[in-house]
This record gives C-alpha cells, structure tokens and sequence, in this order.
C-alpha cells in the first residue's frame, strides 16, 4: 500500500525567534509565542513568513512611509506599552498575595484561641498582624 509518512512536529523543529522582527514586523516574543505589538494578535510558530503575512495584511498601510528611526521609535514605545500592561497584572496580584496572608494569619490566630465570641483580644491581635503583613508588603514591593 502507501508508506506511512510521519507527521511533522512543529515543537521540535527548534524555533528561534529573531530580534530583528521586532524592528521589521513589529512582533516580541511573550511566553514562547510571538506577539504583534500593534494589535496584540498571537502567532504561535516563529517563522518569518507568517509574521510578514500579519503585519502586510494588517499593518502595511500604516507603517509603509515611516523611516527607520521612526520605526525604531514606535517599536520602543509600543515595547514599553506591553511591559506596562504586564507588570500592572503582577503589581495587582502581589497586592492580592498581601491581602490573603494576611487573612490567612488573623483566621490562624482565630482558630488556634478559640475564643471566637471574645472578638476584643482576637481584634487588639489581629491589627498587630496587619501592620506586620504591611511592613512586610513593603519590603518585598
């Protein structure tokens, strides 16, 4: 019959993303995908054709009259764009981390003086844990 061909595997053909598509095309790499820094599209395999697909589909018309340095300019800025919207969602989940810890802390105490209708000692305590947890959200941030 028809010999059995192999499938190919895309995972082990070793991509590498190039820092020059950033420049050319506009793309970063994020997280083993390339990111287009214009719309945010991801395209999962590294190879040039496809992001010189997306950006002459998508982006040609915008970027077809601006010079190298221009284009240097608004690769950075679109770059530190990126870098912010990252670091906003980390900065928010640090935040969160303070809040659970010192959660977790105040419910401990609760638990271990089982004194749960006697809530005046359980606050005086538990206010002394929250400046602690704050010191130490400000520490680590």
């Amino acid at each position: 019959m028809s010999a059995h061909i192999k499938k190919r595997k895309i995972d082990t053909e070793c991509r590498v993303f190039n820092k020059t598509w950033t420049l050319k095309y506009f793309f970063t790499e994020v997280k083993g995908k390339a990111v287009c820094l214009v719309c945010g599209v991801q395209i999962a395999v590294f190879k040039e054709y496809n992001l010189s697909r997306h950006y002459v589909t998508k982006h040609a018309e915008k970027y077809k009259n601006v010079s190298d340095a221009e284009r240097a300019r608004a690769s950075n800025a679109l770059l530190t764009k990126l870098q912010n919207q990252q670091e906003l969602f980390t900065k928010l989940h640090t935040s969160r981390d303070g809040a659970v810890k010192t959660s977790y802390v105040i419910s401990t105490k609760s638990q271990n003086t089982a004194s749960h209708f006697l809530m005046g000692n359980l606050s005086k305590s538990s206010k002394s844990d929250r400046e602690k947890c704050r010191t130490f959200k400000a520490d680590a941030g």
